[in-house]
């Protein structure tokens, strides 16, 4: 994907990449990589990031198609469609992670639908994490500071809307310190009752993220615990 100003390669703020969602080239190239992974043993191919870019835009960029939001939605489609056919005759389980506002709203524009993604894959993962939910969102004033209850909502949500579609909810849980105003550092505590909330709320597993691979926890938690 390039800058429509300069036609450079698009590089976001935080010095992240993109390919253009839009290109079956780029979905080949994507799929390939996960083939490759399969022939070596791996049992699941997680797709992360399956979106369109939605900050740290420094201005338009240039797409292959018009950009609109059903055409993003069908983009993401297009692509878990050809990904199952390709991979799961290699007998191997398919699970897409997304934004946590997606499991409470239908559309935010980088082209994540809940239950379309739910006909395509066995997990859905939201990412769920307190520190990106703005204040006020399920009526709390700092949703950082109430894992619990951020948690049990979102998941619970996610888990109601995929009911029927074969796809079940795994979640990605905060592992890592709030960085927003009140810098809350998330520990054990912290921690557990993200995992109990998840449980609660009907999730089957959970995953726990550090974006820098750190988890210096003194008693991990331990799922149905």
């Amino acid at each position: 994907m390039r800058a429509a100003s300069n036609g450079a390669p698009y590089i976001d703020c935080e010095g992240q990449r993109w390919l253009d969602p839009f290109e079956p080239a780029v979905w080949d190239y994507k799929l390939r990589q996960a083939e490759r992974i399969v022939d070596l043993g791996f049992n699941e191919i997680q797709f992360d990031y399956i979106r369109f870019p939605s900050d740290c835009i420094p201005g338009p960029l240039a797409y292959s198609r018009p950009l609109t939001d059903a055409a993003k939605l069908d983009a993401i489609e297009g692509f878990l469609q050809r990904a199952g056919a390709r991979l799961r005759p290699k007998g191997v389980a398919l699970a897409v992670d997304v934004f946590g506002l997606v499991a409470t709203e239908d559309d935010i524009g980088i082209g994540q639908h809940l239950e379309t993604i739910g006909k395509y894959v066995d997990y859905v993962s939201p990412m769920v994490y307190p520190s990106t939910w703005a204040n006020g969102a399920f009526n709390l004033d700092y949703p950082p500071a109430e894992p619990y209850r951020v948690v049990k909502d979102s998941v619970r949500a996610a888990v109601d809307r995929l009911a029927g579609s074969g796809a079940v909810v795994r979640p990605w849980l905060q592992a890592f310190d709030d960085y927003r105003s009140r810098r809350l550092p998330y520990r054990n505590r912290q921690i557990a009752d993200q995992i109990r909330a998840a449980e609660e709320a009907g999730a089957i597993g959970w995953m726990l993220r550090d974006p820098f691979g750190r988890y210096p926890l003194d008693d991990p938690p331990q799922l149905g615990g």
